[in-house]
């Protein structure tokens, strides 16, 4: 059984609040992401955003809002910023990240899916280079399914952050599973075919 959503008028108080952080700045996108969008929200989890915002400064910033008794967490970052995050991962996947897991967009979704293919198009090229330097001489004779780089990135992601454990062990709940791998594979998917 899903969690907590966000409700449409929760979704209008967050852009409202989206739009006071960007000021003079033009939002370029803005989605939803962690638990309500995974499926195990309760009424007392936070509410995550990624807002990304054409030239800002600083680069990423990090703000912490109530709405409606909610804690509302947003992400901003510089659009140049992000996109560099996306392509070759210069902030640490710290905004990308965002989009290679479940997200609903609120601003720009054919943006967000552009980044998010292109995010995990550069994700199976790094994964596919390290098996074929790893087994050179089986790597010509490989079959891979496609799951195995959605896997393979989050079991990365694990070992690198281990509080991460805690998000993915709920998002492949038995109940959720199935969800959110076909909205992660998606992307993998249009990845793998270009």
């Amino acid at each position: 059984m899903l969690g907590v959503s966000v409700s449409e008028d929760m979704k209008k108080l967050i852009l409202d609040t989206c739009c006071g952080i960007a000021g003079s700045r033009t939002i370029v996108a803005a989605c939803l992401c962690g638990p309500q969008v995974y499926g195990y929200a309760d009424e007392k989890s936070h509410v995550n955003v990624l807002l990304v915002l054409s030239g800002y400064r600083p680069i990423v910033k990090t703000y912490h809002e109530s709405i409606n008794d909610r804690d509302v967490f947003v992400l901003a970052v510089d659009q140049d910023a992000f996109q560099k995050d996306v392509e070759k991962g210069r902030l640490g996947e710290l905004a990308a990240e965002k989009l290679m897991l479940p997200y609903e967009p609120l601003i720009n979704s054919d943006y967000l899916w552009r980044q998010e293919v292109g995010g995990k198009k550069r994700i199976v090229w790094e994964i596919l280079e390290s098996l074929v330097l790893e087994y050179p001489e089986m790597s010509h004779e490989l079959i891979i399914e496609p799951e195995y780089f959605m896997c393979e990135t989050l079991t990365q992601r694990a070992r690198l952050f281990p509080a991460t454990t805690y998000r993915l062990l709920n998002m492949f709940r038995s109940d959720l599973k199935q969800r959110n791998v076909e909205i992660m594979m998606r992307g993998y998917t249009q990845a793998l075919n270009e």
